[in-house]
């Protein structure tokens, strides 16, 4: 008798057990879904903020071009 409860607990462990490992791996599984999605949004809005560097800096570049072109226009019509 004593050994028969003590195998039934025993099994009530290892199933308790088996449900918190079933538990866990779907909440890793879970866990591993939504990390690759943040990672896929993390990299595109990386490439959107290198794009958007990339066109200020050519933003950048034309007001120079263009505001030395009207200082010296400004100086043409000064003299």
């Amino acid at each position: 008798q004593k050994e028969k409860e003590l195998h039934d607990m025993n099994e009530y462990r290892i199933h308790a057990l088996e449900c918190s490992v079933a538990e866990r791996d779907r909440q890793v599984a879970e866990l591993r879904v939504s990390l690759r999605g943040m990672k896929a949004d993390f990299e595109f809005n990386l490439k959107l903020i290198e794009d958007r560097d990339a066109e200020l800096e050519r933003y950048d570049g034309a007001f120079s071009t263009l505001n030395g072109a009207l200082r010296e226009r400004e100086a043409e019509l000064s003299d």
